[in-house]
């Protein structure tokens, strides 16, 4: 395991609360890699981002001595960084350290969950973009990739090569996840006719569970991960002998990367052309109001009718939560159509409120 520091911010957009929030979120993100160890993390104050190396002086020293002491293999930015941070930060450290970001790593747990072609083509494509941005003076990481491939013209650069591989790799991918988004809508309208039911969530908040149990499945592949569900998939089922289908997207995550938004193109369709959502809300949570307000704002960009949400509050048997303060929560965002949820009980209680709402009987 590499020792690692995580470190954020504070600023106009971000106070301590939602920056410590974020910061365990993103430490529960690179837990599901199993190959950090987080020994410390680092809070700083900003006014305006330093663009040079984002870090104030004051902080990067302190930090500095940290790494040594400790013989600190990665430091871990919850914000993007720029090429130019990075390249300024890896100079002012006169030993080796690895630098990198909250897009790395959801990009790397991305990469180690996908298994259908479409993703691994929207993952593909979104890690490109990423090196692409990445890319300064000091970039090595082609070199050893570029055997056999006639690029580098006479006295060409070294970072225009790599520049153009990876856009070229950008233009194929684009062109093949094109097709992929035509081939999705296609089968959008071919589903007009039937009854659509889209199970929606934060990464690990049971979506999978209660689609397993709404499909009658076993449990065996839901494990307590994040983005345990990466490929947005469709399954059929019966109600009362009416054929209905089910869609398990892909979780939602906080200060999503926006390379990464094709990922969720399917997602935001099934949401947009379903009958029924399963909005399942995590009480284990310390992100619940942040999610609902998340939703609610797709919600109103796809005119979605409020009547046809079932707010799932999942997992209520594993946590001691506040009933005051979730009541609160549920009077300020007006949330009216709700059932309280676990395991332990039977989905039947869902099933009945799928009914209803679709008159079937």
């Amino acid at each position: 395991m590499y020792k690692a520091i995580l470190i954020g911010f504070i600023n106009k957009k971000q106070n301590k609360k939602k920056c410590l929030e974020n910061l365990q979120e993103l430490e529960l993100l690179i837990n599901n890699l199993k190959k950090f160890n987080i020994i410390k993390k680092y809070i700083q104050r900003i006014r305006k981002i330093n663009s040079q190396t984002y870090i104030g002086k004051g902080k990067f020293l302190e930090i500095k001595k940290f790494i040594i002491l400790n013989n600190i293999n990665y430091i871990i930015f919850d914000d993007k960084i720029s090429s130019i941070q990075y390249k300024n930060i890896e100079k002012k450290f006169n030993f080796k350290i690895n630098i990198i970001d909250r897009t790395y790593i959801i990009l790397k747990i991305f990469k180690k969950r996908s298994k259908d072609y479409n993703s691994k083509i929207q993952i593909k494509l979104a890690k490109n973009k990423y090196l692409l941005t990445k890319l300064n003076k000091k970039w090595q990481h082609l070199k050893r990739q570029k055997g056999g491939i006639n690029f580098k013209g006479p006295g060409e650069k070294e970072l225009e090569t790599d520049k153009r591989i990876i856009k070229k790799k950008i233009f194929i991918l684009n062109k093949k996840n094109k097709k992929i988004n035509k081939q999705i809508s296609t089968q959008i309208k071919h589903r007009k006719n039937v009854k659509q039911i889209s199970i929606i969530g934060y990464t690990n908040s049971g979506k999978s569970t209660i689609s397993n149990l709404i499909l009658k499945k076993k449990h065996n592949l839901i494990k307590n991960q994040l983005f345990s569900t990466i490929n947005t998939k469709t399954k059929k089922i019966y109600l009362n002998k009416k054929i209905i289908l089910i869609t398990d997207t892909v979780g939602f995550i906080k200060k999503l990367p926006k390379i990464l938004l094709n990922s969720f193109y399917t997602t935001l369709n099934s949401i947009k052309n379903a009958n029924i959502i399963l909005s399942i809300i995590d009480l284990s949570s310390l992100f619940i109001e942040d999610y609902i307000k998340y939703i609610i704002n797709i919600y109103l960009k796809y005119k979605i009718n409020y009547n046809n949400i079932i707010n799932i509050f999942n997992k209520t048997d594993i946590n001691i939560y506040n009933y005051k303060k979730l009541s609160n929560i549920i009077n300020k965002y007006k949330i009216k159509n709700f059932l309280f949820f676990n395991k332990k009980k039977k989905i039947n209680i869902i099933i009945n409120k799928i009914n209803k709402i679709l008159n079937i009987k």
